[in-house]
């Protein structure tokens, strides 16, 4: 019985850890980056998994980094992502686990991943 017990603990344990990553790499990608941004506040702190490719983008002498994804009318849509690690380079597909954070700067919040994990993928061919 003992036995039983925990197991179920552990798996519950399990499930509800997995359910703290929010996927941000299948087809409704899209749909779950609006929300965030939209209203990033339930999100904050949490970890957040996206899929696209990489884009640097320089606003008075700064370097900021990106992870995007294309929505159906070809408009980017993504997340400024910064790390520790090197940026791939603009246009390469990546993986990217990282969590949610804000900064606001001249009073204007600004949400970005604190990458902890980047990885390259293949291009489809």
């Amino acid at each position: 019985m003992k036995r039983t017990a925990i197991l179920l603990l552990l798996l519950i344990l399990c499930v509800t850890g997995c359910a703290s990553v929010i996927d941000a790499t299948g087809d409704d990608a899209g749909e779950v980056i609006l929300r965030i941004s939209s209203d990033p506040e339930p999100y904050l702190g949490k970890t957040v998994r996206l899929s696209g490719y990489c884009a640097t983008q320089e606003f008075m002498g700064t370097h900021y980094h990106y992870v995007l994804r294309e929505t159906a009318d070809g408009s980017p849509l993504g997340f400024e992502i910064r790390s520790d690690e090197e940026i791939p380079a603009d246009g390469t597909p990546v993986l990217v686990t990282g969590i949610l954070m804000t900064e606001t700067v001249y009073g204007q919040a600004y949400i970005y991943l604190r990458v902890s994990e980047i990885t390259v993928l293949r291009a489809a061919e």
